[in-house]
């Protein structure tokens, strides 16, 4: 009878340390799963569009100093409209919907292409974001206006003073609220 009874408390305690077992896997299972997946969407803000595959676009470009209060406005602070500070890969945008992006407090990335000449910007090559809006007159419906910071361009294209260049629209993003 006790040896009946002895097994029976090993077959016992081994049951429970299989549950146990069993429970403590599952849940750092599901506790891993739930990391990553936050991780994720921390990192990866909700794209309002992505289209790699956006139409090119013509657009009249030149570049200018955003701390010149000639190019700019009185007491430049190097400050966009889009409340970011204008470096290299900041774009200002002329065009009718330019303005609609910054009230919508969007983030708009572009893909530029001028003849084969790459420009990398901390957001990739060729790849500019809109920081900044141009002054009124250059917000026509139909017509593209471009404005690069001014370290971004060699001096072949500073000589040019106006140029044209094609554009596409690669991403819109919302403004994460901070």
């Amino acid at each position: 009878m006790f040896l009946v009874m002895k097994d029976f408390l090993k077959f016992f305690v081994l049951i429970i340390v299989l549950f146990f077992g069993l429970f403590f896997l599952i849940s750092q299972h599901l506790t891993r799963n739930a990391s990553q997946n936050f991780k994720h969407r921390a990192n990866h803000p909700k794209e309002v569009a992505k289209d790699p595959s956006s139409l090119w676009m013509k657009a009249n470009a030149s570049y200018y100093d955003p701390l010149d209060s000639n190019q700019t406005k009185k007491n430049p602070d190097g400050i966009g409209s889009f409340n970011r500070k204008i470096c290299s890969g900041s774009i200002a945008l002329g065009s009718a919907i330019a303005k609609t992006y910054k009230d919508k407090g969007l983030i708009v990335f572009i893909e530029v292409d001028m003849d084969s000449i790459d420009f990398i910007t901390p957001y990739g090559k060729n790849i500019f974001r809109v920081d900044d809006v141009m002054a009124k007159r250059y917000r026509v419906e139909g017509k593209y206006y471009l404005d690069f910071f001014h370290k971004d361009l060699c001096e072949d294209y500073k000589k040019m003073g106006r140029f044209d260049v094609r554009f596409r629209i690669i991403k819109i993003e919302k403004k994460q609220l901070s």
